[in-house]
């Protein structure tokens, strides 16, 4: 027999005794044992029915210290919510800043790259304009000779464009289209006004061969009518004369590398 049958049997004779028999001491006594053990061996509770057993439990009475424990428990847990979003927060602001590095470093890579290939075209440039620029060694002596030899006066006229008494500056200045366009010019005033000089047509021939060596391909050239062409206006000015063909040249015409007329042809004419 079980234990649960044990204490079915003790409460129904319990009952029994009561009714029946427990009036006197004795009674009293033995009913006294029997409250004792079932209070150490109390009765479960029978088992529910299926509408009780769908009833909501009653809510659990909490006492002040589980309360007290409950609201840390929720403080806690919203302050753990709180360090759980700076944190995500914080992932994101070092992704952002990850890609902006990365954003950078490749823009000043390319920079740099950039940077180079300028360098490096540059150099080349210079290579090969100081190969053009400058004239072979045994040239130098030429041009110095040729300063040497100017006459006074068209090295008087040569003096406000051209630095005579400097060999690096004057080759410098030969590279210099708009130098050899103002001498050319005064040059030609000179003529008209009747103050030619020995040697200035030679002189300017000169420094335009020099102007050529310098620009490379784009190169200044000379209009010079001959003897005998019939006169044009647009390209020629007429000095002290008139008539329909040239008779003789004063002073060649200058057209610009890009072909453009700067200064006319000096002629008479006949």
């Amino acid at each position: 027999m079980n234990d649960r049958a044990v204490r079915l049997a003790c409460e129904a004779l319990y009952e029994h005794l009561t009714k029946n028999m427990l009036t006197d001491k004795a009674g009293q006594a033995v009913a006294a044992f029997l409250r004792f053990m079932e209070s150490r061996n109390p009765v479960p509770p029978a088992p529910q029915s299926p509408a009780e057993a769908e009833q909501p439990m009653p809510a659990p009475q909490h006492t002040p210290e589980t309360g007290q424990l409950l609201r840390e428990r929720e403080a806690a847990e919203r302050e753990a919510a709180t360090w759980r979003k700076k944190h995500d927060q914080a992932d994101a602001d070092l992704n952002r800043l990850k890609t902006q590095h990365e954003n950078e470093k490749a823009r000043w890579q390319n920079d740099l790259e950039q940077a180079l290939r300028k360098a490096h075209d540059a150099e080349t440039s210079l290579a090969a304009a100081r190969q053009c620029h400058v004239p072979e060694q045994e040239s130098l002596g030429e041009i110095q000779a040729f300063l040497a030899a100017l006459p006074q006066e068209t090295a008087h006229l040569l003096s406000p464009y051209f630095a005579t008494d400097s060999l690096i500056t004057f080759l410098v200045q030969c590279g210099q289209f708009n130098r050899l366009n103002q001498l050319w010019e005064a040059c030609g005033k000179a003529i008209t006004a009747g103050r030619a000089t020995p040697g200035m047509t030679q002189c300017l021939e000169k420094l335009l061969a020099l102007y050529n060596r310098a620009a490379g391909e784009n190169l200044a050239t000379t209009v010079a009518p001959t003897p005998g062409n019939a006169y044009n206006s647009e390209i020629h000015y007429r000095v002290n004369s008139d008539g329909r063909t040239v008779r003789t040249l004063l002073l060649p015409g200058l057209r610009n590398p890009g072909g453009k007329l700067q200064q006319k042809a000096l002629v008479e004419l006949r």
